[in-house]
């Protein structure tokens, strides 16, 4: 994953595996950091939240059916769900 910052959307933009652009909205980091963002605060973000991201893009491709090369965007909520099932995850391998 390579994120980029995409002005014209005021989002950080990203190839996803269908072949179109994943985008993320400032407002969803703003959600999720629970403040105003700047860009380098969203990219920050899905570099240091790439598993957890790559899962809501999996989920999003399959239960949107989102066609190839089509762009979409994820929003806090997808992200959200993600990160939640990924700790869930990993409170079951670890035993927790």
């Amino acid at each position: 994953m390579n994120p980029e910052w995409a002005s014209h959307a005021d989002a950080v933009r990203f190839s996803a595996p269908n072949g179109g652009n994943c985008y993320i909205h400032r407002l969803a980091f703003r959600v999720l950091l629970g403040r105003e963002p700047q860009k380098q605060d969203c990219l920050d973000f899905v570099r240091n939240n790439v598993s957890a991201i790559t899962r809501a893009v999996d989920v999003r491709l399959r239960t949107a059916k989102i066609e190839q090369g089509t762009n979409f965007h994820l929003n806090s909520r997808h992200l959200r769900r993600a990160a939640i099932w990924q700790v869930t995850c990993m409170l079951k391998v670890c035993g927790i």
